[in-house]
């Protein structure tokens, strides 16, 4: 695409606010098409899921991409991808959510 062209484009695109930059990196046309900010926030908490999922370890790349395919065809909605994702980080997000409680817990002992 031109340089012209995309210019054009996004004097085009309201700017949706917040800005996200993580969600705008993984597919900046994709982003172009967000139409408000409840959905900007949709895709950010899934940009956050898959970030936490790749850094345990608990989806592979193909299982990634595969959810990515199937969202950006419209073959799943973001709730049904969300859904999915967080099934598989709860047992992480208790865990790092018990830590958290056991840490505040030393916190008030050594004071």
């Amino acid at each position: 695409m031109s340089a012209k062209k995309s210019l054009k484009r996004a004097k085009k695109h309201k700017m949706v606010q917040p800005w996200d930059p993580a969600v705008y990196a993984q597919d900046p046309t994709a982003y172009l098409q967000i139409q408000s900010q409840s959905e900007m926030w949709e895709i950010s908490e899934i940009e956050e899921f898959f970030e936490l999922a790749r850094q345990y370890n608990i989806i592979s790349s193909t299982e990634e991409e595969g959810l990515r395919s199937r969202m950006s065809q419209s073959q799943m909605d973001r709730d049904e991808v969300n859904s999915i994702l967080y099934d598989k980080l709860r047992p992480l997000l208790r865990l790092t959510a018990r830590v958290k409680e056991l840490e505040r817990g030393n916190q008030k002992v050594l004071h």
